[in-house]
């Protein structure tokens, strides 16, 4: 849902009367929607176990910086906003999401740094992953290879 101010706040945050407001940078618009609490299940507490473990990981600053110049290749390749990336770690998820997709073998919730590299995972830079197949190709591979 599209959301509108009487007096335009450029891109206020937060939650008011049970919706939660954000602002979108690429889109240039503020949005909203209705706040969910979220049920607890077993899905739920295996996604979080997830999320922890890919924050321990711990990308390295190269990375990160290969990360953004990788979207915005990708986006100034695309021809709809609606498949346009917006940060680092939002591809950083995708492409270990996809990793575990490609390797059904490898469990994010406990994959770790020195496994990607004592088993050559293609998640270990921007540009083996787009060689393996994991992410859309993109311009100027071949400056993308600082590891994870």
């Amino acid at each position: 849902m599209k959301a509108t101010f009487k007096s335009y706040m450029h891109g206020y945050t937060g939650k008011l009367d049970g919706i939660v407001y954000y602002y979108h940078p690429i889109k240039q618009i503020c949005m909203g929607r209705k706040y969910v609490k979220p049920r607890e299940s077993t899905a739920n507490l295996r996604l979080k176990a997830i999320m922890a473990n890919l924050q321990q990981i711990a990308p390295s600053d190269g990375f990160k910086s290969d990360c953004k110049y990788y979207i915005i290749s990708f986006n100034n390749n695309q021809k709809s906003k609606l498949n346009l990336m917006i940060s680092w770690n939002n591809l950083y998820i995708k492409l270990m999401f996809a990793l575990a997709k490609a390797y059904p073998n490898i469990d994010l919730a406990t994959l770790t740094r020195e496994q990607i590299f004592a088993d050559n995972l293609p998640c270990q830079s921007i540009k083996i992953a787009v060689e393996a197949g994991l992410l859309a190709k993109v311009r100027d591979l071949h400056m993308l290879g600082s590891l994870i």
